[in-house]
């Protein structure tokens, strides 16, 4: 090696070591390295500047725990932090605590996660269009729940008149299932405007419960309910991935069209797994998207533009396989084309001109395949696959 090849060696090795600010001195390498054993480790542990250790008075932390304090809450006095004794009591306490998988979010009250959360640049204004945070702005901390309910809320009325949702051979065949299984205890799951829930009545359900995030559409159910007669009709507010019911409480569940909403469908499809009794079934009605992915992308981006609360459309493969892992059997399905209107389809929902607008153009530049698969005429009506997937508990 040549004395100029060496020295441009070292001149390599030095500038590929970090330096520090302050470098140390050698008393201060000395009493790191007698302070800590990784200084006998390893060479990089001499720049390392150990914290003062934290004064517990020999008293261990105590971590959070969610489901204890939970428990507490209402008022369960079981010891273990999983006792399965707790859950029957936890649906009929007073203050009982709804949220079931809270046991991960215990650090969003910590101290130091609060202190965070407080700074200007996580809870200030937005920043003034053309700053590098611009795209970041307060609507998008919105949650899907919170979304679909705003959409929903103001076109309750219009669900109850639509056709689409008003008639149909499935409702015919929901009422005939009441009729065969004589269900003691139904579950109307994002019931919308309550639609399955008139027609497992007329199929002298016995006890149906209404269940939906939306308030406003829960009120159409409820009058609606009165003004046919249907009695055995109940309403209760709240998600489908956190039901407020005791496990084994249903003999069947039904969802029509509602699904596609859903935040989690496999965290959904778990709680009703939980709340079916074991000889119950589960009754899943929705539009479903084709396998081939280009279809399946052409249909998600217009029911997206047509609606934000819209989160997928799921394959059926999609559904088999969500369904097998929440505890149930393999579906039986029944599939079926849903016609649709464009203009009712954008009023129904009160789609903003703005999407409108670029609904139209999406619909005008969709490839061929698409434009057949979907059967698009001149006015852009269209054509939609639907299924109805049932399955029992799987042993």
């Amino acid at each position: 090696m040549s004395h100029r090849t060496a020295k441009v060696e070292i001149v390599l090795m030095r500038s590929s070591v970090p330096r520090r600010e302050n470098p140390l001195n050698a008393s201060e390498i000395a009493a790191s390295a007698g302070t800590t054993a990784l200084a006998s480790r390893s060479p990089s542990a001499v720049n390392w500047s150990p914290r003062p250790a934290r004064k517990n008075n020999g008293a261990p932390r105590r971590r959070s725990n969610c489901r204890i304090r939970c428990d507490s809450a209402d008022g369960l006095t079981a010891s273990s932090r999983a006792a399965p004794t707790t859950e029957p009591a936890r649906a009929t306490a007073p203050n009982a605590c709804t949220a079931r998988n809270c046991e991960g979010t215990a650090f969003i009250r910590h101290p130091h996660f609060q202190r965070l959360l407080r700074k200007s640049q996580y809870r200030g204004p937005a920043p003034a269009l053309g700053s590098p945070r611009s795209g970041v702005r307060k609507e998008m901390t919105v949650d899907q729940q919170q979304l679909s309910v705003r959409q929903f809320g103001t076109s309750a009325a219009n669900y109850l008149t639509s056709p689409v949702h008003a008639a149909g051979a499935d409702l015919e065949r929901l009422s005939a299932l009441a009729v065969q299984r004589r269900p003691a205890r139904v579950l109307d799951l994002g019931c919308g405007a309550g639609h399955a829930s008139f027609a497992l009545a007329r199929g002298e359900a016995r006890r149906i419960t209404a269940y939906d995030p939306s308030s406003d559409m829960l009120a159409v159910v409820a009058q609606e309910a009165a003004a046919r007669g249907h009695e055995g009709i109940e309403t209760c507010l709240g998600a489908a991935e956190a039901l407020p019911f005791e496990s084994g409480t249903f003999d069947l569940v039904v969802t029509r069209y509602s699904a596609h909403h859903w935040a989690s469908v496999p965290r959904a499809l778990a709680e009703c797994a939980r709340v079916t009794a074991p000889a119950g079934r589960l009754v899943v009605i929705d539009v479903i998207a084709p396998e081939t992915p280009l279809l399946d992308t052409s249909l998600q981006v217009i029911e997206f533009l047509r609606d934000a609360s819209h989160v997928r459309n799921y394959r059926v493969s999609e559904w088999v396989a969500m369904q097998r892992a929440a505890g149930f059997c393999e579906p039986a399905v029944t599939r079926w084309k849903l016609p649709l209107e464009f203009r009712d389809w954008i009023a129904r929902m009160g789609t903003p001109p703005a999407r409108v607008a670029a609904l139209q153009s999406v619909f005008a530049e969709l490839p061929n395949e698409s434009r057949e698969y979907f059967q698009i005429g001149a006015e852009l009506s269209f054509v939609t696959d639907s299924a109805w997937l049932e399955a029992g508990k799987a042993d």
